[in-house]
């Protein structure tokens, strides 16, 4: 039987090299969220779940005097982790499209995060 084509291994080789990339990148960032959020917060999340690294009433709290238009940015963006929080509890036994999905979806939500830091960055408020 024989190997690979050798396309298939460049592509196996550099998704290989990416994901020790990706996961370093977020074990670092994972590690520093902790850290400042046993500063912030005076506790650390016990697990990855995207619901419970929020003081949720300290965000209710900053966002009584928001822009309705950020507000809805927001709810969708804390629908979304709340949907694909049970998800990414259990990694492990996603098959792999699954696991792309729910990789996708959470750069999708950094994105809506990251527009709204900048909006309110531009608008004075945080």
């Amino acid at each position: 039987m024989e190997g690979p084509s050798k396309e298939l291994q460049e592509k196996y080789d550099q998704t290989f090299l990416n994901f020790l990339k990706n996961t370093g990148e977020m074990l670092i960032s994972y590690g520093e969220l902790e850290k400042l959020s046993e500063q912030i917060y005076g506790k650390k999340p016990d697990q990855i779940d995207l619901t419970k690294l929020f003081d949720w009433d300290e965000l209710r709290n900053r966002i009584e005097d928001t822009d309705p238009e950020i507000i809805k940015k927001l709810a969708v963006a804390m629908f979304e982790m709340i949907t694909i929080s049970n998800k990414l509890q259990n990694l492990n036994n996603l098959p792999p499209e699954e696991k792309i999905d729910v990789g996708k979806r959470l750069k999708e939500i950094a994105k809506i995060l990251e527009e709204i830091d900048k909006t309110c960055q531009k608008e004075g408020t945080q």
